[in-house]
């Protein structure tokens, strides 16, 4: 190739990423040759201790120019160590189209792990948070106006529940993610004795791809863990926006630590959310990266396709951003500080009860909600209008007003009144499931420790079994080696 061509087209600057994958896929489809008869034992032999070599040697001693990829550089390096007459059977009945579609899989097999791992850590410190935050009084909004009391751990949970939904869905991609492409060859498998399912078996993989040409051809695995890493980022992002708005000046009700925090450079008084807001515009970026990948897959014929390589570093940019943007939010919120007296204030101050007053009118009075919503609706106006606080509301206005809408006066008692528009009342009496209510929030808190706990068996699992499968590999390695 022209050196200008062949420097255009060469993925040796990313390929770093899948450099130990490709060992590992390489000594389990040469001891499957061997074990097969495909390949002579002593050249197998050879080409083992070779790949020993260039393992120790590490990436940037085989990723020299003039090679198209780290899969040419191993092969090439093998040979210049062995010799062509040993070396030059390590490639028998495989492709570089299967060869690099096994080595993804398995580079983004550890990724997902290791997102999926700090994902469950962000969901730990808002579950501790929550469980300590359960019974303080907080405002909750809608239209980012002060909506109905709540309480801080109930807003918390809102996000875990969220994010462990992500949680869930990136261990369900794992299991499309983790199979065998390997044996396919270039589309149509080979005409060798190969078995399939022993590299499966050594390299970790739950089972193979059924269809050749799908295997090396179809990038779904890649396009479903970025979505999945979108709506990790989407939800990171509201998360963000919370932080950022509740530390603002305007609400104050939490605090970034000051290790997450930074100044200006001219005004000395002030604390800005930088880290936050960067993390809120690298979830833009995860977002970006998905649309960029899809667009480039769309239309792509079966099989393989050179543009694929451009989709890896999408890939990869978007793993190691997701990773990063957890670890740093998971310390954020590890380290937040609440502001209790402020939340209680603004609810104190808001007439955030007035929902519970509606519904103690309906409870008490036997009338349709939409009258009593109409009929509170006033009352509130009218309260406003003589800069009134809530908690001074009393069925004297409560009557006035049921009058001009009902025509008569409620059967209602002033500790009524007072009873709805208590935040303490109103928090009580949400039991509902899925609600802030004391028992409502244990049974809550409760199930989610319970989830998490179950993750964090699934994600040690599925390390198991690769650590075991690795294992299982490094003998047979060590045996035909001696061979």
């Amino acid at each position: 190739m022209d050196k200008s061509a062949l420097e255009y087209t060469s993925s040796l600057q990313i390929d770093e990423e899948i450099f130990e994958a490709d060992l590992k896929v390489t000594e389990a489809h040469v001891v499957m040759l061997i074990k097969q008869k495909v390949i002579p034992s002593e050249a197998g032999s050879k080409i083992l201790d070779a790949l020993k070599k260039i393992s120790a040697r590490g990436y940037s001693d085989v990723a020299e120019e003039g090679f198209e990829d780290i899969h040419e550089a191993i092969e090439s390096k093998v040979i210049e160590i062995v010799g062509e007459q040993q070396g030059g059977w390590l490639h028998t009945g495989r492709s570089r189209n299967d060869e690099v579609a096994t080595c993804l899989r398995i580079r983004l097999r550890e990724y997902l792990l290791e997102v999926s791992q700090s994902l469950l850590s962000l969901l730990e410190a808002l579950l501790d948070r929550a469980r300590g935050e359960k019974d303080t009084l907080a405002p909750a909004f809608t239209h980012t106006q002060i909506a109905q009391p709540t309480t801080f751990g109930h807003l918390l949970l809102a996000h875990l529940h969220a994010l462990s939904r992500d949680l869930t869905r990136l261990l369900e991609v794992y299991g499309r993610v983790n199979l065998s492409p390997l044996g396919s060859g270039a589309l149509t498998t080979t005409g060798y004795n190969i078995d399939r399912r022993l590299t499966a078996d050594l390299l970790g993989f739950e089972d193979i791809l059924g269809n050749s040409i799908d295997a090396v051809g179809s990038r779904d695995f890649i396009l479903e863990t970025l979505a999945a890493y979108a709506l990790i980022a989407t939800d990171l992002s509201r998360l963000c926006e919370e932080i950022i708005i509740f530390s603002s000046d305007g609400y104050k009700l939490i605090e970034l630590a000051d290790e997450y925090s930074s100044t200006s450079s001219i005004m000395p008084q002030k604390k800005n959310p930088d880290t936050v807001e960067v993390a809120r515009a690298k979830c833009s970026r995860i977002v970006g990266l998905l649309s960029t990948a899809l667009i480039l897959c769309k239309g792509l014929p079966f099989s393989y396709n050179r543009d694929f390589q451009e989709l890896n570093t999408l890939l990869w940019e978007s793993s190691r951003l997701t990773l990063s943007t957890l670890k740093i939010l998971e310390r954020i919120i590890a380290t937040l500080k609440v502001n209790r007296g402020r939340m209680k204030r603004l609810v104190e101050q808001s007439y955030a009860t007035t929902t519970e007053l509606a519904d103690t009118i309906v409870r008490e009075c036997g009338i349709p909600f939409r009258t009593a919503h109409t009929l509170v609706g006033m009352v509130v106006k009218e309260a406003v209008g003589k800069g009134m606080e809530p908690s001074k509301i009393n069925l004297k206005m409560i009557n006035s007003c049921s009058k001009k809408v009902l025509g008569r006066t409620l059967n209602l008692s002033e500790d009524a009144v007072r009873n709805a528009l208590n935040p303490s009342t109103f928090i009580a009496r949400r039991k509902v499931e899925g609600g802030p209510a004391p028992q409502a929030m244990e049974k809550a808190l409760a199930d989610k420790e319970e989830l998490l706990e179950d993750m964090r068996t699934l994600i040690k699992e599925k390390r198991l079994k690769i650590q075991r499968s690795y294992k299982k590999l490094s003998t047979m390695v060590s045996e035909y080696s001696k061979l």
